[in-house]
């Protein structure tokens, strides 16, 4: 399967995590621990076949009328991470679904969609190859654990607190960033 493949899975998976764990109640930890299982799956099966390729490199033009292109690398080091991203997400998946459980069904479902976009995000860290993927991918990881660290289901206003002092150093990275120009 393509590398981009499993990236869009990813991608389109947490965007419909919300509306599916709404639908699926006190399930839906388990229900949508597929997703990452499932890329856990995959990843393993795409990197059966490693030993003598050395890599599998694939890209995918992006914004073809600029020559940008998105290139993804699986190797011996990004296959690790990429199984320990899902394996692991699998887990957190599983538990915050538990966690959620007796809590409103919006506040459940929307920190699964945001953990599952994390995961997503840091996915696509570990699969690039190239600059501009990198550095939109590790972007959208830090957004995402700002939207994280603020997430906070009982107390509204110290998790704003949370996300104003957390928000500095990316913010920072963010104003000196060539996108901010």
């Amino acid at each position: 399967m393509p590398l981009s493949a499993i990236l869009w899975i990813s991608f389109l998976g947490s965007a419909l995590a919300r509306p599916l764990a709404l639908r699926l109640g006190q399930r839906a930890g388990w229900v949508l621990a597929i997703l990452p299982a499932s890329l856990f799956g995959l990843l393993w099966i795409a990197g059966s076949g490693l030993e003598g390729a050395g890599a599998i490199v694939e890209e995918v033009a992006w914004v073809p009328s600029l020559g940008i292109t998105l290139d993804l690398r699986l190797d011996g080091f990004s296959r690790l991470f990429g199984l320990m991203i899902t394996g692991i997400g699998t887990l957190v998946t599983i538990y915050a679904g538990a966690y959620f459980a007796d809590k409103p069904p919006h506040k459940g479902a929307s920190f699964l969609a945001l953990i599952l976009l994390f995961m997503s995000a840091m996915l696509g860290t570990v699969l690039s190859d190239s600059l501009i993927g990198l550095y939109v991918f590790w972007e959208l990881t830090s957004l995402v654990s700002f939207l994280l660290i603020g997430f906070d289901s009982t107390r509204p206003r110290p998790a704003r607190r949370r996300c104003s002092r957390s928000s500095s150093p990316p913010a920072a990275g963010w104003r000196c960033s060539p996108a901010s120009c």
